[in-house]
């Protein structure tokens, strides 16, 4: 195993430090693309790649499919080791929905940082859950580090208390009111609003809902009142 670097007391050292810059939620549409490798924990060890001196977690938590996340990095190099030089393995974010830019570093002086973009793209073809990647940072003359990437793919989903509403017998000229429950089940925000009703439009005239539409967050509920 490579021997790490120590400082003035004698404790081993990350020869670089990573620190988030800046985090971007701005989401946007991802076009399908061919399957993907998800889910892969792998290192790729090499001889004497076998001492992580640190790990950084990168988690985007929830992405909704379809959507993409962006996050901003910095590596600094607080090392006395001199120049830092390294390169990202690209094959090892092949398919997973993850990108890395830059991927190649020539070298960084010390005490000087470098910012990079991560990405994640939830591809409409992913399969929802949980996704991880880990990337190791090799050093040139000194020890590994690795980047874990981290995200979890879902989609907003409600529940209904009732899937059919019967108002039973309603005398002429009254009108009789019936309540149903929404329930986000998800680990997202869920936009819902009523559609046009299917079949005869004078008959939908003779019901009214309200709300028809709103935003619920995780866990959140809302009565929906439908009367005829």
């Amino acid at each position: 195993a490579k021997s790490p670097p120590v400082d003035a007391a004698g404790n081993a050292s990350a020869p670089a430090v990573i620190s988030e810059e800046k985090k971007d939620d701005t989401v946007a549409n991802v076009p399908a693309s061919r399957a993907s490798t998800a889910n892969s924990k792998k290192d790729k060890k090499k001889k004497g790649d076998d001492f992580i001196i640190a790990r950084h977690v990168s988690d985007f938590g929830h992405v909704v499919l379809g959507q993409t996340r962006k996050r901003t990095f910095k590596i600094t190099n607080t090392s006395a080791l001199g120049q830092l030089s390294w390169v990202f393995d690209k094959n090892l974010l092949a398919g997973t929905g993850f990108s890395l830019e830059p991927e190649k570093v020539v070298r960084l002086p010390e005490n000087q940082s470098v910012s990079f973009n991560v990405t994640f793209a939830a591809k409409k073809n992913f399969a929802l859950g949980e996704r991880e990647v880990v990337v190791p940072l090799e050093v040139k003359n000194g020890p590994s580090m690795v980047i874990i990437l981290r995200a979890n793919v879902t989609v907003p989903e409600l529940t209904v208390s009732q899937d059919s509403v019967d108002f039973g017998a309603v005398w002429i000229g009254q009108s009789k009111r019936v309540y149903i429950q929404l329930k986000n089940i998800s680990p997202v925000n869920a936009d819902w609003d009523f559609k046009k009703a299917m079949g005869n439009i004078k008959d939908e005239l003779k019901f009214r809902i309200e709300p028809r539409g709103g935003m619920l967050a995780p866990g959140q509920c809302t009565n929906v009142s439908v009367e005829f």
